[in-house]
């Protein structure tokens, strides 16, 4: 499926900066937040110039990337300042080599981000996050940091690691991207901050405000020592929306009859009726369009403290830190499309008396896309009728489907580290870290059905979808905007929940030792350290796995339950107000479930217990399931517990023949062991004999030898070897079949 989107961001910045004496007021942006404290520092004489702002940055940015002692990339707060971006995802986006996608996730093409997601390195995945050095983690089932969770407000800078040394910690496969957050002794005088911002999303018509927080001092001991207090936090809101207007499931068409893949266990027949323009003997169409929008809310709370203490002479400096995130995100989506499956690939023609239009590829351009038919029979209020009369003629299977989603996140991390010089050449590191993090999803969607056809146009740069109605039972051809907003033509047809409550937590242990050997030798230094990690997740998830049906035509007595059946005040005519801001004619309104059903979960779910009462349909709320012991909502084989204890030790030496002349060449060599032992606890759900032998066949390999279409694909149990299926002549249990079979049958699914 094709998506295209639109959303546009924009952002009017408004902040009070105030230095040491709270004398200037500014208005500037985030960049002169970084600006003032390079500014603190600097002291100018007659002889010397200090170069601070933008210049600085570059300077700083290359000096770290040539110092580095691998493939390093770094933004400052003044780049990050400097850019219109609201989260450390989008901010990445600006390193060399670094990428994000615009859609939720890398898997999702149909839903469009505002602040993006995902984040690669030179085009891989499985980047590893942290935090001022140490590991960090987010709960949503993987190993990677969620970036759009980070307040870029609190951050001083970001170093990207391309390639790894062997003092970095283990896990980052593409790279390594750590954020670090500011420190009492990043400037030496006090710092005092105040920001507002305000973003307005011009798509939303919406705005709302930034507010950041920091306030930094040091006090001079007796004896020379000092001590450092840092505090920093940042609210921060956002509205923004999405349109989108795609084509849906362009598939080949031809006149006549095809295997495909031939000799395979996926082998099938099909046989098509499609005349594609004079010269090609097949072409490509789609099954219609649709068009969606969605409204994204977003909060975040970002929360640093920390506190330093360094001796007189500064060989010892211990730092204690402490990083709150805190944040949620909810959306609601309304969305026009066709709801496809198999039967409908060669089902879809052009209106009688017209043609689709094709490029030289035979390619589809644009048409009248409808599906034969004649009205539709089913059943209402305890009779089957042949004719139901709330519905056109014929008409693709349409759904109009409400959708609401929310998350909340929360990840503390607290963190002790000490540096410890006893010589000149020698340097001591140690580093404690405990990082607790939760995080919470619902996402509800409830679709109702009804038919229509579709004219649809790809020649511009958005797709053009429109939705036609066909005749009615009683003669009548309604346009699509009165069709859709009659409460009789839409009617609840399906309704699914996914609901995750994850939380863990880490422990982190860490020494380094680096030691000087020579200034001008080959060798100059040789550094050596361990860590230990202990990390408990658990992840609780149902994966939408309770799809059920409150109605249908085909549920009797009382068959699709209406808009029209329910209480009025629980939906209404939502319009796509502003569509792509005019560049596309505006799609027709329709009735939707008001506000977000995910936010509104206890009275979405009443409402579809009372549906499904009325039609005798299926659907069941997760919570209703007898097997949903666990925290309301989940089953026990929906539970996961994983632990993670990693320990590892490295040894590094670094050399040069940097002797003070024009070319040297310098680098470093190492080695780091990792050991890690991780344990998974879930579990592991075998189908029923009856569910892969049919109950007329005695053993597998009669039914294996029976005879078949040709065109039907080969059953999953009858690709095991007979070995394999003799394992289910001792009573069908066998964990060990089942596995076996469990993965023979997803594989015959694919």
């Amino acid at each position: 499926m094709t998506v295209r989107p639109s959303s546009v961001l924009n952002s009017m910045r408004f902040r009070i900066i105030g230095s040491a004496s709270l004398l200037a007021l500014a208005f500037a942006s985030q960049s002169a937040f970084a600006q003032d404290a390079a500014a603190a520092d600097a002291t100018a004489t007659d002889d010397a110039i200090i170069v601070t702002g933008f210049r600085a940055s570059l300077e700083t940015a290359q000096a770290t990337k040539k110092n580095a002692d691998t493939v390093v990339d770094s933004l400052s707060a003044e780049d990050i300042g400097a850019l219109p971006d609201r989260s450390v995802n989008e901010a990445l986006q600006r390193i060399p080599g670094v990428a994000i996608t615009r859609y939720a996730s890398a898997e999702d093409s149909q839903h469009f981000s505002v602040e993006g997601s995902g984040v690669t390195i030179r085009g891989l995945n499985y980047v590893k996050g942290e935090f001022n050095g140490r590991d960090t983690f987010s709960v949503s089932g993987g190993r990677e940091l969620s970036y759009n969770d980070v307040a870029p407000e609190l951050v001083k800078s970001i170093d990207v690691y391309k390639n790894l040394t062997a003092g970095l910690i283990e896990g980052g496969i593409s790279g390594t991207v750590t954020i670090n957050t500011r420190k009492p002794f990043d400037q030496d005088k006090q710092l005092i901050y105040i920001g507002a911002e305000i973003n307005y999303g011009d798509l939303a018509e919406r705005s709302a405000p930034t507010l950041t927080g920091l306030y930094s001092n040091q006090w001079e001991l007796s004896g020379g020592s000092r001590i450092g207090l840092l505090v920093s936090g940042t609210y921060s809101k956002l509205y923004s929306k999405v349109d989108s207007a795609f084509v849906a499931s362009p598939f080949e068409r031809f006149n006549g009859t095809r295997t495909f893949n031939a000799g395979s266990p996926y082998q099938s027949t099909v046989t098509d009726t499609f005349q594609c323009p004079t010269g090609l003997t097949s072409c490509y169409a789609p099954t219609g369009g649709g068009v969606r929008t969605q409204d994204f809310d977003r909060e975040r709370i970002g929360i640093s403290a920390s506190a330093q203490f360094a001796t007189a002479d500064d060989r010892l400096i211990a730092t204690a830190s402490f990083i709150r995130s805190d944040g949620s995100n909810s959306w609601t989506e309304r969305t026009i499309e066709p709801n496809v499956y198999y039967p409908d690939v060669n089902a879809t023609f052009p209106a009688t008396g017209t043609n689709y239009t094709f490029d030289k590829d035979g390619v589809f351009t644009s048409g009248t896309i409808t599906r034969p038919g004649g009205f539709h029979g089913g059943w209402s209020n305890g009779t089957y009728l042949n004719v139901l009369p709330d519905f056109m003629e014929g008409g693709i299977f349409t759904t109009q489907s409400n959708r609401g989603f929310i998350t909340k996140y929360k990840t503390d991390d607290y963190s002790f580290n000490m540096k410890f010089n006893p010589t000149d050449r020698l340097k001591l590191n140690f580093d404690a870290q405990y990082v607790r993090a939760r995080a919470e999803e619902v996402d509800v969607i409830v679709d109702t059905a009804t038919f229509a056809n579709v004219n649809l146009n790809t020649d511009g740069k958005i797709p053009q979808v429109a939705f036609l109605i066909g005749r009615l039972p009683d003669g009548s051809t309604p346009t699509a905007a009165s069709y859709f907003a009659n409460p009789k033509n839409l009617y609840f047809r399906d309704a699914f929940t996914d609901r995750d409550d994850n939380n863990g937590e880490e422990w982190a242990f860490r020494a380094d030792a680096e030691y000087d050997l020579s200034d001008d030798g080959f060798l100059r230094k040789v550094r050596v350290g361990g860590r230990y990690a202990d990390r408990d997740q658990v992840v609780r998830n149902n994966n939408y796995n309770n799809w059920g049906a409150p109605s249908e035509t085909w549920t009797g007595p009382n068959g699709a339950q209406s808009f029209a059946t329910i209480d009025p005040a629980t939906y209404g005519l939502a319009q796509f107000d502003n569509f792509f801001r005019g560049a596309v004619d505006q799609p027709p309104g329709a009735n939707f479930l008001r506000g977000n059903i995910a936010e509104n979960y206890d009275a979405t779910q009443s409402l579809l217990r009372l549906i499904t009462s009325r039609a005798v349909g299926n659907y069941q709320p997760i919570e209703d399931r007898a097997c949903a012991t666990v925290a309301t909502y989940f089953c026990p084989n929906e539970v996961f517990a994983n632990s993670e204890k990693t320990l590892a030790g490295y040894l590094r030496v670094d050399f040069s023949t940097d002797k003070g002349g024009n070319s040297f060449f310098d680098g470093n060599i190492g080695v780091r062991y990792v050991n890690t032992t991780d344990v998974s606890l879930g579990s592991l759900s075998a189908p029923q004999r009856n569910q892969v032998l049919p109950s007329t066949f005695p053993d597998v390999a009669t039914y294996c030898a029976a005879p078949r279409d040709p065109a039907a694909p080969i059953p999953g149990i009858c690709r095991l070897t007979p070995a394999q299926q003799t394992w289910w002549k001792s009573g069908w249990g066998s964990w060990i079949g089942a596995r076996a079979l469990q993965g023979a049958i997803f594989c015959g699914a694919q």
